[in-house]
């Protein structure tokens, strides 16, 4: 770092230079991993858990409001004790370039697991700066915290649709566990994993079964949506059959009013017709042009129950539109004529 500063006289001194800072990036990134990253054989797996003194407490009441005097599960990340593994993460909180730089070396390192399923990882993950989420590289997710019971089967729905918005990021999920136990539903679980477009493996056990098991209830999982789809298909043209049914059923019904409010117009002079035509218009109102597009718009009109307040409301709005139409012809004539000739 460099720059002015005063000291305790107020006498202007030049700020000493990092010489850590002013060393190439490509040798900084290397002193970072050296210091904060160990060197394991292999990869280290960081499980969150939660404290000993919560874990027999219900998640529900943490999101219920009659609980708020209950304070929130503590989140306890460790690995396992007999790895022997120590990471220096204090380093990050030297200044802001050595966190941007070694927080991407420290997160690559390892794989996160969710050791209790009941609703920690969301909140391990809410406490991460989104800088630190888009570095989370590699999620384990064991099968042995899972018991054939609907709580646990939505706790682990729960964890997958977490793991699944890091779909940005994630490079891989290693699944561990009996999978293919009998006491286990296959589809409760592998239907919420493949949620996560991440690339899945089976750690401790017969990966290539495991593969063709996932890949089979892949394509069943997407035959289900396309039954799915056609089944909401068929639903919405039986509703649309249904409304034209019920249609045709009040077609009789419309007309009649339809009947009656063309022989009761009553209409400005200039604009009415005789009362021939208003008999001839009564008797053959079926054959006029648009008829059947009047009747659809009719339909409409069905919140409307006094007759009475339908026929003067309809009464109003042919007049509006007759002298509309009556001055729209005037003002045209005025443009033709104003017109050069």
């Amino acid at each position: 770092m460099t720059g002015a500063a005063t000291n305790v006289n107020g006498q202007s001194t030049e700020a000493q230079t990092s010489v850590l800072l002013s060393l190439p990036k490509e040798l900084r990134l290397q002193i970072w991993r050296h210091v904060i990253v160990p060197i394991p054989c292999e990869r280290p797996v960081l499980r969150i858990g939660r404290q000993d003194d919560c874990s027999n407490m219900s998640n529900k009441r943490f999101a219920n409001s009659l609980y708020k005097h209950v304070r929130l599960p503590q989140i306890w990340p460790f690995f396992h004790k007999d790895s022997g593994i120590q990471f220096n993460a204090s380093l990050l909180q030297t200044n802001r370039l050595i966190y941007a730089e070694a927080l991407p070396l420290l997160y690559h390192s390892v794989t996160f697991c969710p050791w209790d399923l009941q609703g920690i990882f969301p909140l391990f993950l809410e406490n991460l700066s989104a800088f630190a989420k888009s570095h989370i590289r590699y999620v384990r997710l064991d099968l042995g915290t899972i018991y054939s019971s609907a709580t646990s089967y939505f706790y682990w729905s729960l964890t997958c649709a977490q793991v699944a918005t890091l779909k940005d990021s994630l490079r891989q999920v290693e699944v561990t566990g009996e999978w293919a136990h009998s006491r286990l539903n296959k589809h409760a679980l592998l239907y919420p994993l493949l949620k996560i477009q991440a690339p899945k493996k089976l750690v401790d056990g017969c990966d290539i079964a495991f593969q063709t098991v996932l890949g089979e209830t892949a394509e069943e999982l997407k035959a289900k949506t396309k039954i799915r789809k056609a089944t909401t298909a068929a639903d919405s043209m039986a509703r649309k059959l249904t409304n034209l049914h019920q249609f045709d059923n009040d077609h009789p019904v419309k007309k009649s009013k339809l009947e009656g409010l063309a022989v009761g117009l009553h209409i400005v002079d200039d604009v009415r017709f005789p009362d021939s035509d208003e008999r001839y218009i009564a008797h053959d109102l079926a054959a006029l042009p648009g008829i059947e597009q009047f009747e659809k718009e009719l339909l409409e009109w069905d919140m409307v129950d006094d007759e009475d307040e339908w026929n003067d409301t309809a009464s109003t709005m042919i007049c509006k539109d007759t002298i509309s139409s009556h001055q729209d012809f005037v003002d045209w004539e005025l443009v033709d004529g104003s017109s050069p000739s």
